[in-house]
């Protein structure tokens, strides 16, 4: 065929590859003797040929020959290349991934109404909607937080959303605390899955007869609840109830995360507790990233670059590699795969940018708090409330080192609430949360018990 004016050298040498006079000829040193190549066509996502095939071929032994193509066509092993059925069944079709629609779309940055990213393929944009229970997946250097950004944003953007990240790792978590519920530390991720499931059972009693979903309102907002890293989660909640290893039965049970999370997934979507999953370790063993029983809720499914076909499989399903869903085989960073159905192509996907300091410099939003008249998960203390007696009013800040929930109940202390209920009431933390903030600050120094009382420690 006629070499187009538009082609790339590399390009070119792989269009006189595939033209069928050099592929006859040097098709049975390859072991692709009676098969032959009908012209190619450039398309804006590269080149694209379908191949004729003998009666000694089948598409799926074709397909298998993956390695002597490549080696036929002098293609480089980072080029992209599927290949597929073809239209009839002595036919299969070669794709080189040489462009990608997406080319010259910008990207970076987000404002409301944004996609999340461009088709490579098609060159459309792809939508992510809100309210979807997600999977995402990604090894160290793929772009997974800048490609995750913009959905975070658009969760907490509107007045009838809100956001949660979980963060055990920090680093992300800290960037979102103008517009985000942050738990990072154990003690706060226990006590924010306990409300968030507290507030699922609530919010299922108000859903109609004739409704699958409660509606969203600035009462009821929508809650996309945001967990990364899922391993350091799983890891987390795994925590042995013990201290100094001697197993106190008075410890939180830390395994009661992992028992929230399943329950969200599993039942908080009609409550419009939405759970987003992400994960560098996508495997389900010991060390693993995705809990099997919240894998199984999910439905919307990305992955940016993988490890291994192994990988791809637990993200996208065991018919991955027969599919095309070859996340092991997208480019750094920034490029993903999105299973939205059982119809989803598997294309891959230019995502969009975001970086710390875009996150940073978005305006601030309210922070969801669960209301102090919603039932708490954890029952109070059946003993009588202990009362907090403060001293003169100390004028030294409230230590910056506390979690919030600690540092939430002595300021609580400070400002001359007397009890426990009074604590909860006011901060809109669960009444166990509040007697494990109490008893860490008591531990620290800050808060004294004489009795049944407690005074502030705090320096006036």
């Amino acid at each position: 065929m006629p070499l187009d004016d538009d082609a790339t050298a590399e390009e070119r040498r792989l269009l006189e590859r595939l033209d069928p006079s050099y592929w006859v000829q040097h098709a049975d040193e390859r072991g692709l003797s009676g098969t032959v190549p009908a012209p190619t066509e450039l398309t804006p996502a590269g080149l694209v040929t379908t191949v004729r095939l003998d009666g000694r071929w089948k598409p799926s032994a074709f397909k298998a020959k993956h390695e002597e193509i490549r080696a036929m066509l002098g293609a480089r092993t980072a080029l992209r290349m599927e290949i597929s059925s073809g239209s009839h069944g002595d036919r299969a079709t070669i794709t080189l991934r040489t462009r990608s629609a997406a080319d010259g779309i910008d990207l970076t940055g987000w404002k409301p109404g944004d996609p999340w990213g461009v088709d490579t393929v098609t060159g459309e944009p792809v939508m992510v909607p809100l309210g979807r229970r997600m999977l995402i997946a990604g090894t160290s250097g793929s772009g997974k937080s800048w490609s995750t950004r913009a959905l975070l944003a658009e969760a907490s953007e509107e007045p009838n959303h809100r956001l949660v990240v979980i963060d055990p790792k920090r680093v992300e978590g800290i960037n979102w605390e103008h517009r985000a519920r942050v738990a990072i530390y154990a003690e706060d991720v226990l006590g924010v899955t306990d409300e968030l499931v507290a507030e699922m059972y609530e919010r299922l009693e108000e859903i109609p007869r004739g409704r699958d979903t409660i509606e969203i309102s600035t009462r009821r907002p929508r809650i996309t609840v945001f967990v990364d890293e899922g391993a350091e989660v799983i890891s987390m909640a795994r925590k042995k109830r013990a201290k100094g290893g001697d197993g106190d039965p008075g410890d939180p049970d830390w395994s009661r995360i992992m028992e929230n999370l399943s329950t969200l997934a599993r039942m908080a979507r009609a409550a419009e507790i939405i759970l987003i999953w992400a994960t560098q370790k996508p495997t389900m063993d010991a060390k693993g990233g995705i809990d099997p029983q919240i894998s199984a809720q999910i439905t919307y499914r990305a992955a940016l670059a993988l490890s291994t076909s192994g990988e791809s499989r637990v993200v996208f399903g065991e018919d991955a590699t027969e599919r095309g869903w070859h996340a092991h085989d997208l480019p750094m960073p920034g490029v993903a795969m999105l299973r939205s159905g059982p119809k989803a192509a598997p294309h891959p996907i230019s995502t969009r940018a975001f970086s710390p300091a875009d996150v940073i410099a978005l305006p601030d939003r309210p922070v969801w708090q669960r209301s102090a008249k919603a039932p708490a998960p954890v029952p109070a203390p059946a003993s009588e409330p202990l009362r907090l007696v403060k001293d003169a009013a100390p004028a030294a800040a409230v230590p910056q080192d506390l979690t919030d929930n600690q540092k939430a109940v002595l300021q609580a202390a400070i400002d001359g609430t007397s009890t426990n209920a009074a604590i909860a009431k006011a901060t809109g933390i669960n009444p166990g949360s509040v007697t494990r903030a109490v008893d860490a600050l008591v531990k620290r120094g800050l808060l004294a018990k004489d009795g049944t009382t407690i005074r502030t420690e705090v320096a006036a």
